[in-house]
């Protein structure tokens, strides 16, 4: 982060990978956090991973603000995509989903963004969110407390589909 975000590196854009809770949890931390969800259900762990995924959003609003200070607004972001990934396992509640990492939207998660493009003002960064589901793949999340699951919601064709729109958002971003 310290290279990416330094002063000698230009950085034309950012995109911060998001899963609306549905989050890998490394090996060496599963039973940490399996013993803090109460109760050790789905919804609790999602909401443990949003705030997980809250505190790194925050760390890279800061980076973003601190580029442009550094570089005179001149190296900073001139956008930022979240890409709120593994959208095949909450397909069902898409609109929930991009809603709580809109702009706007009075979620944890917006206000960190919301402080950023205040702080940056306006024009100086084009924020978008965009679900995005990279293969149909089950969520497991397997601990000594027992074994959560989600099923995936889409086929791999739909997820390819989903992969062209990221590919098309990346190529107007980087050439807008």
């Amino acid at each position: 982060m310290n290279q990416l975000f330094g002063p000698q590196t230009r950085l034309d854009g950012v995109i911060f990978v998001a899963s609306y809770g549905y989050s890998e949890i490394w090996q060496r931390n599963i039973d940490v956090v399996a013993n803090n969800l109460s109760p050790y259900d789905i919804r609790s762990l999602l909401e443990w991973n949003r705030r997980q995924e809250v505190d790194n959003f925050s760390e890279v609003c800061n980076r973003i603000v601190d580029k442009h200070e550094l570089t005179d607004g001149n190296g900073g972001p001139r956008w930022l995509l979240v890409l709120a990934n593994k959208a095949d396992l909450y397909w069902p509640t898409i609109a929930a989903a991009e809603s709580y990492y809109r702009r706007g939207s009075s979620t944890d998660f917006d206000q960190h963004a919301q402080r950023m493009l205040s702080q940056l003002g306006s024009l100086a960064i084009d924020y978008r969110v965009l679900p995005v589901a990279t293969q149909a793949l089950d969520f497991r999340f397997g601990s000594s407390r027992g074994l959560i699951t989600a099923q995936t919601q889409l086929t791999n064709d739909q997820c390819d589909a989903s992969l062209l729109c990221l590919v098309e958002t990346i190529g107007e971003l980087c050439n807008g």
